[in-house]
């Protein structure tokens, strides 16, 4: 504030304008601490209000991260689950062929004594035939020559050998 310029100023006047200047110039310096203490207090209350939200932002982000691990842990135990069911399955799989293989082999092994057994049957059925009919035909041959001598002791000649022919072929025939 710019000083009047005049001639002769009183010295009350003077003292009048020098308190007037000093109640400006400490209004002008309460006001300038006052404006601090409010840029100060509006600072801290900024710094409160960030540190707030900091805070907040923190606390959310970390129940985020807790949210997302636990959806990553149940997601993780879901999959393990799966794969267990699923090696269990292919398991139970496996086992069911092993069972299968091992079945069609005891049945195929069945199968293979059973035709053996049949083939030994077979065998033995015609060793027995061919034994039987072996004795068969030496019975018949024993029993022709039988017949042939007791005719040729009881008949004549030409009798007999047309008779032992006619049995021999009759008792061939019969065996065969």
């Amino acid at each position: 504030m710019a000083v009047p310029e005049t001639a002769a100023a009183t010295p009350t006047e003077q003292a009048a304008l020098q308190e007037a200047l000093q109640d400006r110039s400490a209004a002008a310096a309460e006001a300038v601490a006052q404006l601090a203490v409010a840029r100060r207090e509006a600072h801290e209350e900024a710094a409160a209000g960030l540190a707030r939200a900091t805070a907040q932002f923190e606390e959310e982000r970390e129940r985020l991260r807790g949210a997302a691990r636990a959806a990553a842990e149940a997601a993780a135990a879901e999959l393990r689950a799966v794969r267990q069911a699923a090696e269990e399955k292919e398991a139970a799989h496996q086992a069911a062929l092993a069972e299968r293989a091992e079945a069609e082999e005891a049945l195929r092994a069945q199968a293979r004594a059973a035709a053996e057994a049949a083939a030994e049957e077979v065998r033995s059925l015609r060793l027995t035939l061919t034994l039987t009919l072996h004795l068969t035909l030496t019975l018949h041959l024993t029993l022709t020559q039988t017949l042939t001598l007791t005719l040729t002791q009881s008949l004549p000649l030409t009798l007999t050998l047309p008779l032992t022919l006619t049995l021999t072929l009759t008792l061939t025939r019969c065996a065969a």
